[in-house]
This record gives C-alpha cells, structure tokens and sequence, in this order.
C-alpha cells in the first residue's frame, strides 16, 4: 500500500530527529535490537474524494494527483521511551522539520499526543514503551490512459412539427476548442 518513496520519505524525516537512539520498521521478521529503540509503522491510508486532473495530452495521457492522508505509528521501547516521544513530538514542529518535511512531499498534520504504554514482560519486570501517532499527508501522482476522441460522426433526421431535414454533422475539436458545421 505504501510505495518505497513515501517510506524512504518518512524515514529521511525521523531518524535525524530521533539520532543517536536505533530506529527500525515495525513487523519485521528480525531479532529485537538492544534497548532503548523505536519502531515506525504507515497504516491506514486514506485517499481523498477524487483525484487532481490534469489535462489530457497529444498522446491520449492524463495526470492524476491522489492526495492522501496516512497515520504514522511511532513507537518507543526501553529507558526513557515516554521522554524519548515527546521529545519526537516537539521537534516535530521545528521549522527546520516541518521544512524538510516538505522537501521530501510530505506534511506533517495533526500529532495525537504520547501514550504510555510500558507493560509487564516478565513476571516482575516492566518494559517502558510509548507511542505518538502522527497524520502525514502526501500525494500519489498515476498518469491514466484515457485515450482520445479524434473524430465524432452523427447521423440522424430532424423532426419538427412542419418539417423533417437529413442532417449531417461534422464536429473537430483541437486545442480545447469546438468547432461545429450543420
């Protein structure tokens, strides 16, 4: 669902922020890294009602931009995972972030605040564990080949309440432009 440009997008954006702490994709079939770390995971993308057209070319090509809105799940583990996402969340709204952000086509949107999540994994130990969910906005860009209507031929009759005519008409269209003859 998330082609490797977003992902690399998304990648470029957090891991200067969260340096020197290891970051890694979430769901991956690999051992664990040593503590304290975090996890990125894009879920639940959303595409907007309808897409941004372009106009068609001479070869029959249309582009369409499909903006879209994604959650990105990030979560901390180990020592000072709840410090750790928060600080994630302020720094997200520096403008050298927000900035490069942009640089790299995505926005970032509204940013749900930490939750804490440690929980017990061991009969007596906790593992601290937080987590920040953050909107990101983008656009998918799809180019659709819908093809061209070159010549239109209409036949047919006329009628009216005197009179019935033939009719012939020929319609050419170039450039955004109608030129019709009856």
């Amino acid at each position: 669902m998330f082609d490797a440009t977003l992902r690399s997008a998304v990648w470029q954006l957090i891991s200067p922020i969260v340096a020197p702490l290891t970051l890694i994709w979430a769901d991956q079939n690999a051992p664990r890294p040593a503590l304290p770390y975090l996890t990125l995971r894009l879920m639940a993308a959303t595409p907007a009602e309808n897409d941004a057209r372009g106009e068609v070319t001479a070869d029959g090509e249309q582009d369409l931009d499909n903006p879209t809105s994604a959650t990105l799940e990030v979560q901390a583990y180990g020592t000072g995972a709840e410090n750790a996402i928060a600080s994630l969340t302020k720094r997200l709204r520096f403008d050298q972030h927000v900035d490069r952000a942009v640089q790299l086509g995505i926005a970032i949107g509204r940013r749900i605040g930490v939750t804490n999540l440690s929980q017990l994994v061991s009969d007596s130990q906790f593992e601290e564990r937080a987590m920040l969910e953050v909107a990101l906005l983008f656009s998918g860009h799809d180019v659709d080949p819908v093809g061209l209507i070159e010549t239109v031929e209409v036949e047919g009759e006329m009628t009216g309440t005197t009179t019935t005519e033939h009719l012939d008409v020929t319609l050419t269209i170039s450039e955004g432009e109608t030129d019709g003859e009856p």
